[in-house]
C-alpha cells in the first residue's frame, strides 16, 4: 500500500513565499530499517517565484547548491533571484531541451477525446512514461551534469527544481531515492504528493470569476499530472535496460567516487 500525505510529506515539506511544491527528500524510510537525512538534498517548484522573505527561508535552511533545471529561455525570461546571492552557487541546466514535449502537452491533447477509464489509467501512464524514458535516455549528459553537481565535496544542502517541481524533479529524486535504497512505493508515494501541493496552489491562485478548475481534486490532478501508479513501471524499465541505478549512473558517465559522494550523503547521519 502507498503511504498517505501525512505520514511521508507533510513533516518534510517547506513553506516559502512564493512557491508551494518544495520538500526535503531527507525523512524517507530506506530498506535497511533507517531513513534518509534531512537537510541534504531538497526538492521545489519554481524558484524565480520566490519572494524576499521566500529567499529568506532557503538561506535559513543553508541551501548551497541550486539547480535550476528549466529551459534556457524561461531561466532568462523569469531569473531566480537566488543567482547572484553570496555564499549559493546557481546552476541552471536545461534538463530536457527543445526537442522534448513535456508530457502534459502530450496529455492535453487528447484528454477531451478520451473515456473516462483512459484519463485516469493508460493516458496519463502512457504519456508521462514515454516523456520520462526519453529524458533518461536523451538526456544522459545533462542529468550527469545534474548529479555530479550534487555530489560535489561542498554542494549539501542543494535545491533542485523546475516549474512545477512535478516532472523534470521527480525524476532526479527517483534516481537519487533509489540510490537512497528507498522501496519503490515510496518514491511513487514522494512523486505524486506532487498533487497535495499543485492543486492547492491552483486553488490559492484562482481568482474570483475565473472559470471553474479544470481539475476537480487532488485525485485527479494525481490522475491526470502525476499517477503514482507510473513510478514503478518507470523504475522497471530502468532495471530491465541497466541493471540498477548505480549501473545507470555509471552508463551516463559519472565515476566511482560520484556515486559514492551521492550515496553518503544519502546515507549518513550526521
Amino acid at each position: 500500500m502507498i503511504p498517505g500525505f501525512d505520514e511521508l510529506t507533510a513533516a518534510r515539506c517547506v513553506t516559502a513565499d512564493g512557491i508551494y511544491n518544495m520538500r526535503d527528500l531527507g525523512g524517507l524510510p530506506r530498506r535497511d530499517g533507517g531513513t534518509v537525512p534531512r537537510g541534504r538534498y531538497y526538492r521545489a517548484d519554481n524558484l524565480a517565484n520566490l519572494s524576499p522573505k521566500g529567499v529568506a527561508v532557503l538561506l535559513r535552511l543553508g541551501i548551497r547548491t541550486v539547480i535550476d533545471l528549466r529551459r534556457d529561455e524561461a531561466a532568462r525570461k523569469y531569473p531566480s533571484p537566488l543567482r547572484q546571492l553570496s555564499g549559493v552557487a546557481y546552476h541552471q541546466v536545461d534538463m530536457i531541451g527543445d526537442r522534448n514535449l513535456q508530457p502534459r502537452d502530450l496529455l492535453d491533447t487528447a484528454w477531451d477525446d478520451a473515456d473516462e477509464n483512459s484519463r485516469h489509467t493508460a493516458l496519463p501512464l502512457f504519456s508521462h512514461l514515454r516523456a520520462y524514458c526519453r529524458w533518461l535516455e536523451e538526456r544522459q549528459p545533462q542529468l550527469r551534469t545534474i548529479l555530479r553537481l550534487l555530489a560535489g565535496p561542498k554542494a549539501t544542502p542543494a535545491v533542485f527544481h523546475c516549474e512545477a517541481g512535478k516532472d523534470r524533479t521527480g525524476v532526479v529524486s527517483a534516481l537519487l531515492l533509489l540510490l537512497a535504497q528507498v522501496p519503490d512505493l515510496v518514491i511513487a508515494a514522494d512523486y505524486t504528493h506532487t498533487a497535495h501541493n499543485n492543486f492547492r496552489r491552483l486553488q490559492l491562485q484562482r481568482k474570483s470569476g475565473d472559470p471553474p478548475l479544470k481539475v476537480r481534486d487532488e485525485t485527479d490532478y494525481a490522475a491526470r499530472f502525476c499517477p503514482a501508479e507510473l513510478v514503478p513501471v518507470l523504475l522497471f524499465w530502468l532495471r530491465s535496460h541497466y541493471r540498477d541505478v548505480a549501473s545507470y549512473l555509471g552508463r551516463i558517465g559519472l565515476t566511482g567516487v560520484e556515486v559514492e559522494a551521492l550515496r553518503r550523503n544519502l546515507a549518513t547521519a550526521d
